[in-house]
């Protein structure tokens, strides 16, 4: 395996960390002119201060680069210009490349590389001698450089990014959300989600240490993989529910004290498919709520109170309508509501929600899941290979270390390549799946089918009728009588829930994916009824045809019943058959960095036996709902995060230094900027055992070449806002974060840029 054991493998050629390091130059990320004094007239005899003082500058002239990878470290050059100003007029310049050694570091959450130039060292400085100045003062000023650089601006420049756009291992899909949330008598709130739960304190208001964790073995009895509801009763009992079930818990105990039971046995008047939410309220009801209806419950009487479901709407002043996750009774006189990332405040006093909610989950309630997931990850190995890449592997989770030592190039002519093992992308869906809220992988459905009198199936079974109820019963009494059975309609009324057990999948070359062990719970209700009209004839003429008695002499009667045909439930947990799934985006379409890999179930077969024959368009209807709803019930699971950001943030260096009789100072005021990343799809390469691709980005802010070059250059320092002509001397002065360039000078002077006193003065005005 070209990943050798390890979770994500990472190559990085060194085109990659130049350009990196390009960025950083052209935004200010690291300090391009530094300015700096040193106060010799402090420490002078009164009759010597007339000498003045040292001012001197650093600029850096161009992007560092990466000049080799040796052994464990990076060496950087450097292009700098050193100004020394002394005697009050004197002044030297020195234009000095510097070769500076320094160990990347692999960061344990981000896998980014960086690299902390404070700690590296100078091992070569070149002084280009423009004023021939004598020997010994070159070495004087060698050594003066040497410890400006290394006290004024390496010292600044920690923790250098080698690796901005790559992205934190992180899972960034919707498995934010609340599946049940209820609040204990020991000062504690649980929050659950999938099968993971959060130990939340009411009082510091922050979740406990290390939580979030998973509900086995924490809770025992409980389900492991997630539930629908929660809530505590009086009697220090909670009630936990899932699907058509629950769970009775012993607070006392702390665990599950009877077996699991069916909702439909114990709790009369409740939904008996699942419920969204449930929570016991100070008034000795409990509610419950499924979509956009919820049930009062009556704890005393152990039923449902009459006249329910209800809608929410119209009954819950200010909650959302169509549905909540989770609830929870505080001990504060309010309520919280859950629903995706977003919670509202419901005053139980007042009955109605507070003013300005719905408010975002995560600004309120720290620790609870929302945002992004970490995964968890740490440094397996790092090693250059061939002076030109670094290659760098990350294991997950508690997996054991790959082997750095038997990796080779992979790169070709690219600035990544990256290496998945089959083995980590099923941890990281275990990890994503476990993760994911429960109700995102519990689906409800309900829908009426009707076969009106006009439709086909009902056509036949009329004809049928009238030839058996009115043509026979005609002939057989001359005439005198006939009937007439229609049926006007027959009417199918059914609903559904589907949840949905974690599958397997298999990857396979050509974007196949091998889905195997996917276990769906359907719960189906299905009530069949019908409508009937009878009319009966009474032609008291008999056989004498109606041309000869042509006044009305026929009695008719006619009534109409409604009646249910079947009412049945069932419960299905066997009943997928196949299924097949597919990678998203599609790996033969190339490989999106940017947005990682997806497993979604694209097909499912499923084997109904409903114990009785429905019309074949029922049966039809009803299982192309299931299938759909199945499908539903497994959102697309993260294989592999997304490694490349789309936009990186960089923000300008600033810093000020003022020690005994030394001043140094940088000032940038550019507003942090933002890049946009664009990269073509990669090659993407997947056999039985691993995932490998490789490929290349740009920054669409900085192009690769610019064409002609632009003659004019504007400074955006809010303190200058001028425009210069390319060869003025001060256009080196100006930070690289603050120059724009212009084609057309009269296009700055309209943009409001003065123009430069010396070189452009016939525009200066200010």
């Amino acid at each position: 395996m070209k990943t050798s054991n390890f979770d994500l493998l990472l190559e990085i050629k060194e085109d990659f960390i130049n350009r990196a390091l390009a960025i950083a130059f052209y935004t200010s990320a690291i300090p391009t002119i530094v300015d700096g004094k040193v106060a010799l007239s402090a420490k002078l005899p009164p009759e010597m201060k007339y000498l003045g003082d040292l001012d001197f500058e650093i600029r850096v002239k161009e992007p560092p680069t990466v000049d080799a990878i040796e052994g464990n470290a990076i060496r950087l050059l450097l292009n700098i210009e050193f100004s020394l100003s002394m005697l009050k007029g004197l002044r030297y310049e020195f234009d000095v490349v510097v070769s500076v050694a320094a160990v990347p570091v692999l960061h344990p959450q981000l896998n980014h590389l960086v690299v902390d130039l404070s700690q590296g060292q100078i091992d070569e400085l070149v002084i280009n001698n423009k004023d021939h100045l004598p020997r010994k003062t070159v070495n004087a000023v060698n050594e003066v450089i040497k410890a400006a650089l290394r006290t004024h601006l390496l010292d600044k420049m920690e923790q250098v990014d080698l690796t901005p756009f790559l992205k934190p291992l992180e899972l960034p899909d919707p498995v934010e959300g609340i599946d049940a949330a209820v609040l204990w008598n020991n000062g504690k709130a649980y929050f659950f989600k999938g099968g993971m739960y959060v130990s939340y304190d009411v009082a510091s208001n922050k979740p406990d240490a290390d939580w979030p964790s998973p509900i086995l073995p924490n809770w025992n009895g409980l389900w492991v993989d997630g539930l629908d509801a929660g809530m505590v009763y009086p009697d220090n009992k909670a009630y936990f529910f899932r699907g058509g079930w629950y769970l009775r818990y012993d607070i006392a105990a702390d665990q599950v004290d009877q077996p699991a039971r069916k909702i439909e046995d114990d709790w009369h008047g409740i939904w008996t498919d699942g419920i969204d939410a449930c929570v016991v309220w100070n008034n000795g009801k409990a509610y419950f709520f499924k979509g956009h209806e919820y049930i009062r419950y009556d704890i005393a009487t152990g039923k449902a109170d009459d006249g329910y479901p209800l809608d929410i709407a119209g009954h819950w002043p200010g909650l959302w309508t169509g549905g909540i996750d989770a609830v929870v009774l505080w001990n504060n006189g309010k309520a919280y509501f859950f629903k995706g990332d977003e919670y509202i405040s419901y005053d139980v006093a007042t009955d109605r929600a507070d003013p300005g909610y719905p408010r975002k989950t995560a600004g309120s309630w720290p620790g609870v899941w929302l945002g992004k997931l970490p995964l968890p990850a740490r440094p397996g190995g790092f090693k250059p290979i061939g002076q030109r890449v670094l290659a760098a592997g990350i294991n997950l989770f508690e997996n054991p270390l790959g082997d750095i030592g038997p990796v080779q190039d992979y790169t070709g002519s690219n600035d990544l390549w990256l290496g998945v093992p089959e083995r980590a992308m099923r941890q990281v869906f275990d990890f994503a799946w476990i993760n994911t809220a429960h109700h995102l992988k519990r689906k409800q459905w309900n829908e009426t089918y009707e076969l009106n009198g006009n439709g086909d199936a009902l056509s036949y079974v009329n004809l049928f009728n009238h030839v058996l109820t009115s043509v026979i019963p005609n002939l057989l009494t001359g005439g005198v009588l006939s009937s007439d059975v229609k049926i006007d309609f027959l009417k199918f009324e059914a609903s559904a829930t589907v949840s949905a057990d974690k599958p397997g999948f298999d990857l396979l070359p050509d974007n196949a994916v091998e889905v195997n062990n996917l276990r769906a719970n359907i719960s189906v209700y299905v009530k069949a009824s019908t409508k009937i009209t009878t009319t009966a004839t009474v032609d008291t003429s008999g056989w004498v045809p109606d041309e000869i008695t042509p006044w009305e002499d026929d009695i008719v009667s006619s009534s109409s019943t409604t009646f249910t045909l079947f009412e049945e439930s069932f419960h299905f947990s066997e009943a997928v058959t196949k299924a097949t799934g597919e990678l998203i985006p599609d790996p033969r379409q190339g490989f999106d960095p940017q947005q990682g890999i997806s497993l979604k179930i694209t097909e499912v077969k499923l084997d109904l036996d409903l114990g009785f024959n429905l019309i074949s368009d029922a049966v039809t209807w009803l299982a192309e709902a299931l299938t759909a709803l199945v499908l539903q019930a497994v959102p697309p699971i993260r294989l592999l995060p997304p490694l490349l950001e789309e936009k990186v943030k960089v923000t300008a260096s600033n810093m000020q230094i003022q020690e005994d009789i030394l001043t140094v100072d940088v000032k940038d005021y550019v507003v942090p900027q933002e890049l946009t990343v664009q990269v073509q799809p990669w090659p993407l390469s997947i056999d039985d055992l691993e995932l490998t691709a490789a490929g290349s980005f740009k920054v669409a802010e900085m192009g690769r070449s610019v064409s002609p070059l632009p003659l004019f250059v504007a400074n955006l320092n809010p303190k200058r806002l001028e425009v210069h002509r390319l060869s003025c001397q001060w256009v080196d002065k100006i930070d690289q974060a603050y120059r724009r360039a212009y084609y057309v000078l009269v296009d700055a002077i309209h943009d409001g840029f003065d123009g430069c006193k010396y070189c452009l003065p016939e525009y200066h005005t200010r």
